[in-house]
């Protein structure tokens, strides 16, 4: 059996977790403090960080916030927005000598300009999100696996040649669905759709709540691009 190296994101850090929202509006760091420690003490590997539509405008609370989970932790970080200016803010306020290289969530054929940031901030890792595609110029959504797969292994092959990246800087993500489940076990429907998805041909992971689905070849070529998140 493939055995596949699975790296666990911590993605509670998001105010699309209605407790996580109460946390932010209330600038509430202490409490964002302990749910950073909660989610390593889980087995998180680093920890997604993104405070949602204020992280756009509020830039010294959004340093604060970065600022103050490297304080509670040593796991690196990642930042999840798709805005090159919220992710510059995000690097001037992260600390890597004492959490090592950031990451950034995520690179696609279309946000090629976050790219920007690592002759500035590199090194970092990257989550290659490769639910999408550029094709002559207009962005289309993946739905195959085999188009999931040649696209992330464009833009692998891409960061490779232009930045030097190699396999241990890059996480791939392809594609996700939400699901409910704790403690790394999923729920009934998530079961169900791994079951489905096996009869197809792949597989799903789950984690701690959200589920990645790959085939074991290409993952298996990718080392450790496959990226589960954890969600205690």
């Amino acid at each position: 059996m493939t055995a596949f190296n699975i790296a666990m994101i911590g993605d509670r850090i998001n105010p699309g977790f209605k407790s996580t929202k109460t946390l932010v509006d209330n600038d509430d760091l202490d409490g964002l403090q302990a749910l950073a420690v909660k989610q390593v003490q889980a087995g998180a590997s680093a920890l997604d960080v993104t405070i949602g539509p204020r992280g756009s405008t509020d830039f010294d609370f959004l340093s604060k916030v970065v600022r103050a989970i490297q304080k509670a932790v040593t796991v690196p970080l990642c930042f999840d927005s798709p805005s090159l200016q919220v992710q510059e803010v995000c690097f001037k306020a992260y600390d890597r000598a004492r959490s090592g290289p950031a990451l950034v969530n995520s690179v696609t054929e279309q946000r090629w300009e976050l790219m920007d940031l690592y002759r500035r901030f590199g090194p970092f890792k990257v989550i290659v999100m490769a639910s999408e595609r550029m094709e002559d110029g207009i962005a289309k959504q993946n739905k195959s696996a085999n188009e999931i797969a040649s696209t992330a292994k464009r833009v692998a092959l891409r960061l490779q040649a232009e930045y030097g990246l190699t396999r241990r800087h890059l996480y791939r993500r392809l594609g996700q669905r939400r699901s409910c489940g704790h403690q790394g076990i999923a729920p009934r429907n998530a079961r169900r759709n791994q079951r489905a998805a096996q009869r197809r041909g792949t597989q799903r992971a789950a984690h701690y709540g959200r589920t990645y689905k790959y085939r074991p070849a290409v993952a298996a070529q990718g080392g450790r691009w496959l990226r589960s998140e954890a969600c205690t």
